[in-house]
């Protein structure tokens, strides 16, 4: 977890960075990053908790900002990154928000979930059934 948090911070810097270099201005140390309350987007919690992105030059603030509002934020300035699923950054990019993917921070491995009513008890259950 430790070595997923400094990559973190070490790809917001180089991110930043490039922001910088791309609008022609000095690298940006202050980064407003959107995100939810989503466990996958722990590591950015902890490594503002922890201290990790000061210790690399970053001054990060995090908004939390529900998934259905962030490419707005981006797209207004709001905010200069977002956290968010592989998904939902190909649909906004597609829709014009101008946006660049830096990092996977999150994968699974298995460990998502299906949640039913309680008259389905195995996946043969739902045999038949629409499932949404």
């Amino acid at each position: 977890m430790a070595k997923t948090v400094a990559k973190i911070a070490t790809l917001l810097a180089a991110g930043a960075c490039i922001a910088g270099a791309a609008g022609g201005a000095a690298a940006q140390t202050k980064i407003t990053l959107g995100m939810s309350g989503w466990t996958g987007f722990a590591p950015l919690s902890l490594a503002d908790k922890a201290g990790i992105f000061k210790k690399n030059g970053l001054d990060v603030e995090l908004k939390m900002i529900p998934q259905k509002d962030r490419h707005l934020a981006l797209a207004a300035g709001a905010i200069q990154c977002a956290a968010t699923t592989i998904e939902t950054h190909v649909a906004w990019n597609a829709n014009g928000v101008p946006i660049v993917q830096i990092f996977q921070m999150d994968k699974s491995y298995g460990a998502d979930g299906i949640a039913v009513r309680n008259d389905v008890k195995s996946f043969s259950d739902l045999k038949g059934k629409t499932v949404g």
